[in-house]
């Protein structure tokens, strides 16, 4: 006669289990038109910085200067050009999920959005860090093969600085998303 006590303490266990709540759905909704705004300036400002940026390498690769200032900005062009398609690619498809109206109602497109911004943060991190990389290897080739000023080195500190900083903002954008996500999820 035990077991059917058993079997309703187990039962009335399982019951009285951890009752997680789902986060509210109207604050995930005010971070999404938030996030939203963001993105489309982002969208805007970052185009525009495109448009310069091309008028002002065409000006300066139609110069003969020095080589490695033609591969530094070759490379930023690049860089920039690469990052901008790959930014603009994912907050274009979460633009396009926050306008479905499934989003305001579900919890899997939420879910989605925030794995859209941890990919942002993550591809901003990796391309600063290639960005630190290649600025390094031209100072560095520049001091070795060239003539460089002290001024110079100085500015170059101060870029290490600012993308190291860039880097451990983006790193904990990151792991705001990631935690934000886990949340999401439970």
């Amino acid at each position: 006669m035990k077991e059917p006590d058993e079997w309703s303490a187990l039962s009335k266990l399982w019951q009285t289990g951890d009752d997680k709540q789902a986060p509210p759905l109207a604050n995930l909704q005010a971070r999404q038109r938030r996030q939203s705004r963001i993105m489309l300036a982002n969208i805007i400002v970052e185009s525009l910085m495109m448009i310069v940026l091309g008028f002002f390498a065409v000006g300066f690769l139609s110069e003969n200067g020095d080589l490695y200032e033609q591969l530094w900005v070759g490379f930023v062009c690049g860089w920039a050009s690469v990052l901008f398609f790959l930014i603009n690619r994912s907050r274009w498809k979460s633009l396009r999920l926050i306008k479905t109206c499934a989003v305001s109602e579900s919890l899997s497109e939420q879910i989605d959005l925030v794995r859209h911004e941890i990919f942002r943060w993550r591809l901003s991190a990796v391309a600063t860090l290639i960005f630190l990389l290649v600025i390094s290897l031209l100072f560095i080739a520049s001091l070795v093969f060239g003539d460089q000023a002290l001024s110079a080195t100085g500015r170059m500190i101060l870029a290490w600085i600012v993308l190291v900083l860039a880097l451990v903002y983006f790193s904990w954008r990151k792991r705001a998303a990631m935690r934000m996500l886990e949340n999401i999820s439970a």
